[in-house]
């Protein structure tokens, strides 16, 4: 096959509990598509083993230079030449990648993946690592309406939808939706909703096929029939309901949601049943590991969530390092006081998962 075929799959990205399952036996069930599940970024975390610390490229670079101790500078690369080297390392991963996925280039013209939760600030990456990688790839993004979505999620997981979790589900859905329609950028993207994909799957993957050079098959209607991923049993409402007033409420509450539901189509729901459970709930990794090698790393995601967030304190409180410098008052102090508490907290939490 060409070089064209690996760099140039078809990649099914958005939110998790939105069909993504459906969508991939879907395509999976044209005979032309070799397609594949879910890698937890796996993209992304060879691109960062390879690119991100480049010693295997700067390292004979600085010895060439005869240098007289390791911490001599480095000889200058022009732009040029690091963006020909980051399409030949591109070119590289993207092969070791269908190489691992085990992609069948010989008896189909298109391959392709699912790559989910993108957004939320444990999974918050940006898409610079798939232009490198996949230059041309097409993107397809799968959408479902939040309020169903934040249930699936709550039953996924066996916790009751509580008004907590819902509102947290639902501004995770507007993240999520912002960071996939990015993929906008690159003209190779189409949306599609969950909705309209059950009701009219032909009609909903039909320009999506012809974005790849096919067309419908039958074979991809039937899979209709079949049963895919079902969420685990969750305990009961407790006969509480949202009403769509209540729902018009909820959402203005969070920020941009009114906005996303509107540009998809998606109005307030009639009603939605609720827990009333006060119980203080557990922190929910909605994709729901149950062993390792499942494609979930918890505790990394949490602690570059961690990360992020202390990087951001402390740029804060160098901030506050400089206006103290030109300002002294009491104000100014405490301030800088709290700054000062807010890392150190940070830090300590670090420590101890690093402990762990």
């Amino acid at each position: 096959m060409t070089h064209n075929f690996i760099q140039s799959p078809l990649v099914v990205i958005g939110a998790g509990r939105s069909g993504s399952t459906l969508m991939s036996r879907m395509l999976g069930a044209h005979s032309a598509i070799d397609f594949k599940g879910e890698t937890s970024f796996l993209l992304l975390r060879l691109w960062v083993e390879v690119w991100h610390d480049r010693f295997w490229l700067n390292w004979p670079r600085h010895v060439a230079t005869g240098p007289r101790c390791a911490a001599d500078p480095l000889p200058p690369m022009s732009p040029q030449q690091l963006a020909c080297e980051r399409t030949r390392v591109g070119a590289l991963v993207a092969e070791l990648l269908v190489g691992l996925l085990r992609v069948e280039r010989e008896d189909h013209r298109i391959w392709g993946y699912k790559e989910l939760w993108s957004g939320l600030a444990q999974y918050n990456h940006d898409w610079s690592a798939y232009d490198a990688v996949l230059p041309e790839a097409r993107w397809l993004h799968l959408v479902r309406h939040p309020f169903d979505f934040a249930r699936s999620c709550a039953t996924w997981n066996g916790t009751r939808l509580t008004p907590g979790y819902l509102q947290d589900r639902l501004s995770n859905w507007v993240d999520m939706l912002a960071c996939h329609r990015k993929r906008k950028e690159t003209t190779r993207y189409h949306e599609i909703r969950l909705e309209d994909l059950t009701r009219d799957p032909q009609g909903s993957l039909s320009p999506v096929l012809e974005m790849i050079g096919l067309r419908w098959q039958p074979a991809m209607g039937r899979v209709l029939n079949a049963r895919t991923m079902s969420s685990q049993h969750a305990d009961g409402d407790d006969g509480v309901s949202l009403t769509q007033d209540d729902a018009e409420g909820l959402i203005a509450q969070v920020p941009g949601l009114s906005a996303a539901m509107s540009s998809c189509g998606y109005l307030p729901p009639e009603h939605t049943p609720l827990s009333t459970d006060s119980r203080p709930e557990s922190v929910i990794d909605l994709r729901n590991p149950e062993r390792e090698g499942t494609g979930s790393y918890p505790q990394r995601h949490a602690l570059e969530a961690q990360l992020h967030e202390a990087r951001s304190s402390v740029a804060r409180l160098a901030e506050c390092l400089s206006e103290d410098l030109l300002d002294v008052r009491p104000s100014s102090n405490t301030k800088l006081t709290e700054s000062f508490r807010e890392v150190r907290s940070i830090l300590a939490r670090l420590t101890d998962a690093l402990k762990q």
